[in-house]
């Protein structure tokens, strides 16, 4: 399965963000093999409709999920991530 999570910055290091669609990138994340990919957002965040946009883009990228930030932030510690 492959997540996909609103991020503030092109790291993997950086803050997760909300909402998601406007957000400048998103991780990719595998939950298989815990690789994680970082996209940047080719959409502007003043286009009308950027939610439908960002959806399907993500699910090009083999995304089933999107989450934004708020959403994420309970869960990472269940993935051994650190917050």
């Amino acid at each position: 399965m492959r997540i996909a999570v609103a991020g503030a910055a092109g790291s993997e290091d950086a803050d997760v963000r909300s909402p998601a669609a406007p957000a400048p990138y998103h991780f990719i994340c595998d939950a298989a093999d815990r690789a994680v990919e970082v996209i940047a957002n080719p959409f502007d965040e003043h286009e009308r409709g950027i939610g439908l946009r960002v959806a399907d883009f993500l699910a090009s990228k083999g995304s089933g999920w999107s989450l934004p930030g708020d959403s994420v932030l309970p869960l990472l510690p269940r993935w051994d991530v650190k917050v």
